[in-house]
C-alpha cells in the first residue's frame, strides 16, 4: 500500500510538473527585426566562460543576436580585450571584466593593452582604459557579492549596469533557482520572472549624471553554462548563451552596423529585456529646429524631447524623467514634452501587464539627452608642492624576489633602477622589484608622495606604505621619452579593503616604489630614472 501510494504520489508530481512546464513553454514575446540587437557583457573561454568565439557566435545567431561584447576576466585580459571581428556573421567587440580594489569594472573597445595592470584607485583606472581607447563601466553597482564601494565626486566612469541578470540569480534562495532549472527544459523565458526592481542603480546612474555623460547597460553576464567544483572537468550548458541573450541586451538601429562601436559610445543604443517582447519601434530623441538629436546628446535651448513606443500587442507605459524626477508619462504611443528648466532626461518604458516582467522594473531603458548641461569639472588634485621632504636617493635600497634580477645606479644627481620581473608560475606567483627605504617616518604633515623622472618603457609603478601589518598602495604613470614630476595624493592610497581606510601618516615604518605581480604582468625588463622623489605638503 505505501509504495502504491508514493508510486501515485509521484506520478501526480510529474503530470503537475509536465503542465506546468507546457504552460511556460506556450509562451512566446513579441519579436522584432528592426534593430540589432547585442548582448554586453558575456566571458568566453579566454576566461571562465565555456563557449569559443564560434561556439558563441552560433547560439547568437539561434538568438538572433547580432554583437556581442566580450568581458572576460583580467586585468584587464590580454587575449580578449582588443578583440574586433566578425565569426559566422556576428561581429565580436572586445573587452575585459577587473576586479580592483573597490569592485568591478567593464572595459570594452581599448586599442591596446600594455604590461601594467589597471590600478587600485578607481577614477585613475578609469583615466587608464579612456587612454587605452576603451570605455569604462561600472558592473555591479549594488550586488551582494560584487556590488561596487567607490563614489566618490571623482569617479565618473563611462556607463553603468543597471541590471545584471546574475545580481537576481545570486540574490534569490537557492529553492527558487531549482524550481528555474526545473522549467527550463520547457523554455527559458520565465526567468525574466526574476529581474526586480533596480531602483538602487537607477539612483546611483541619476547620482553619475549629475557628474558626467554616463550611459545606461543591461547586462547578460553570460557564461555559457557553470561548471560545478564538485564535477570536477564536467560542466552544465544551462543557462547557454542563447539562453541568456534571448533574456536581455541592446538595441542599436540598423542603421549604424558599420559605426557599431561609435554608436554605443555615443549612446545611441537602449537597453531592452527582450524575453519581455521586443519594441517594433523606440526612440527617445531631441527635436529642434527642424533638427533631430538621439538619446546620448548634448542641446542647448529649448528643444522638444519625444519618446516612441510601438509594438504589437504589449500594453506599455512610458515614463519622461528629469534628473531622477518623473515629469511626464503616457500609455500612448507617443509622448511629446518641452523641457522649460535645464537638466539630464531619459525615458523608461514599463509593461503594466506581463506573464513574467514585473511593472517595477523597466522593459526598456533609454540613454539620457542633456539639455543645457554643463558639467562642473571633475574635483581634482592640487600637484603643487608648497613644502617637500626630499629623501636623498643613495639612501633606497634595492629589494627583490629570489629569481627577478635588478640593479640599481647613481650618475649626476640621477638614480636608475633597472630590472627584469621573472615570469611568475603556478608555484611562484609572487614576483617583485623595489626601492625600498626601511625605518620610522613621521608623514602626518604631507598630502602625498611625489616623483620625478622618465621610465624606459609605458609603465605604471606601485608605491606602498606599511604599518606594522598594516599595507596601503597607489600608483603613478611615467611614459618613455617624457620626463614628468608626479604626485599621489594620500587619498589615493588603497589597501585590499578598499579606498578609504585612513593611512596611519604618523606611524609609518617603511616605503617602497615597486613593480610587481598585482600591478603588471612578469617576465620582462625595463628602467626607471629618478631625479628627485619624496613627500610633500
Amino acid at each position: 500500500m505505501t509504495r502504491r501510494r508514493l508510486l501515485l504520489t509521484l506520478g501526480c508530481a510529474l503530470v503537475c510538473y509536465v503542465v506546468v512546464g507546457l504552460y511556460h513553454a506556450s509562451y512566446r514575446p513579441e519579436r522584432s527585426g528592426t534593430y540589432l540587437w547585442g548582448a554586453y557583457h558575456v566571458h568566453s573561454t579566454h576566461s571562465d566562460g565555456l563557449g569559443t568565439l564560434e561556439q558563441i557566435a552560433g547560439e547568437a545567431r539561434q538568438s538572433r543576436v547580432d554583437f556581442v561584447i566580450l568581458t572576460d576576466h583580467g586585468q584587464p585580459n590580454p587575449d580578449s580585450s582588443t578583440i574586433d571581428r566578425n565569426v559566422r556573421g556576428i561581429r565580436f567587440i572586445g573587452g575585459s571584466e577587473a576586479a580592483i580594489t573597490d569592485g568591478h569594472l567593464v572595459l570594452f573597445g581599448a586599442r591596446e593593452v600594455p604590461r601594467f595592470k589597471l590600478p587600485p584607485h578607481a577614477s585613475d583606472a578609469i583615466e587608464d582604459v579612456r587612454e587605452w581607447g576603451g570605455f569604462g563601466i561600472l558592473a555591479y553597482p549594488d550586488d551582494p557579492k560584487q556590488g561596487w564601494r567607490y563614489w566618490k565626486d571623482d569617479f565618473v566612469p563611462d556607463g553603468i549596469e543597471i541590471v545584471n541578470v546574475s545580481t537576481y540569480l545570486w540574490r534569490a534562495p537557492w529553492w527558487r533557482n531549482l524550481l528555474k532549472v526545473l522549467i527550463m527544459p520547457f523554455s527559458n523565458y520565465h526567468l525574466v520572472e526574476g529581474i526586480a526592481d533596480p531602483t538602487v542603480p537607477l539612483q546611483r546612474w541619476d547620482e553619475l549624471l549629475a557628474r558626467g555623460s554616463v550611459l545606461g547597460f543591461y547586462a547578460a553576464n553570460a557564461h555559457g553554462g557553470f561548471a560545478p567544483s564538485w564535477a570536477g572537468n564536467r560542466s552544465v550548458s544551462k543557462p547557454s548563451y542563447s539562453d541568456v541573450f534571448s533574456l536581455i541586451g541592446l538595441g542599436v538601429g540598423r542603421g549604424n552596423r558599420g559605426s557599431l562601436d561609435e554608436a554605443l559610445r555615443r549612446g545611441e543604443f537602449f537597453s531592452v529585456i527582450r524575453g519581455a517582447g521586443e519594441p517594433q519601434r523606440f526612440d527617445f530623441r531631441a527635436e529642434k529646429n527642424g533638427q533631430t538629436y538621439p538619446g546620448g546628446s548634448s542641446i542647448t535651448g529649448r528643444p522638444d524631447l519625444v519618446v516612441e513606443v510601438e509594438t504589437v500587442e504589449i500594453d506599455t507605459w512610458t515614463v519622461l524623467k528629469h534628473d531622477g524626477e518623473s515629469v511626464a508619462t503616457t500609455a500612448d504611443k507617443v509622448l511629446r514634452f518641452t523641457p522649460q528648466v535645464p537638466g539630464v532626461y531619459r525615458a523608461e518604458v514599463y509593461l503594466r501587464k506581463h506573464r513574467y516582467l514585473s511593472p517595477d522594473v523597466p522593459w526598456i531603458l533609454s540613454n539620457p539627452i542633456f539639455v543645457d548641461v554643463a558639467f562642473a569639472p571633475s574635483p581634482g588634485v592640487d600637484e603643487e608642492c608648497r613644502t617637500t621632504r626630499r629623501i636623498p636617493l643613495d639612501e633606497l635600497r634595492v629589494e627583490k624576489d629570489r629569481d627577478s634580477e635588478a640593479s640599481y645606479t647613481m650618475s649626476d644627481d640621477r638614480a636608475t633602477l633597472t630590472y627584469y620581473l621573472a615570469q611568475a608560475t603556478p608555484e611562484v606567483v609572487d614576483r617583485w622589484v623595489a626601492l625600498a627605504l626601511r625605518g620610522g617616518v613621521d608623514l602626518s604633515s604631507f598630502r602625498g608622495f611625489y616623483l620625478g623622472g622618465e621610465s624606459t618603457d609605458y609603465m605604471r609603478y606601485q608605491v606602498e606604505l606599511r604599518s606594522g601589518e598594516r599595507r596601503f598602495h597607489s600608483s603613478f604613470k611615467l611614459y618613455p621619452g617624457r620626463h614628468q614630476r608626479v604626485f599621489v595624493p594620500f587619498s589615493k592610497f588603497c589597501t585590499p579593503a578598499g579606498c578609504r581606510t585612513p593611512i596611519p601618516l604618523a606611524e609609518i615604518d617603511s616605503f617602497f616604489v615597486t613593480v610587481n605581480t598585482s600591478s603588471t604582468v612578469t617576465g620582462f625588463g625595463s628602467s626607471i630614472t629618478i631625479d628627485e622623489l619624496g613627500f610633500c605638503d
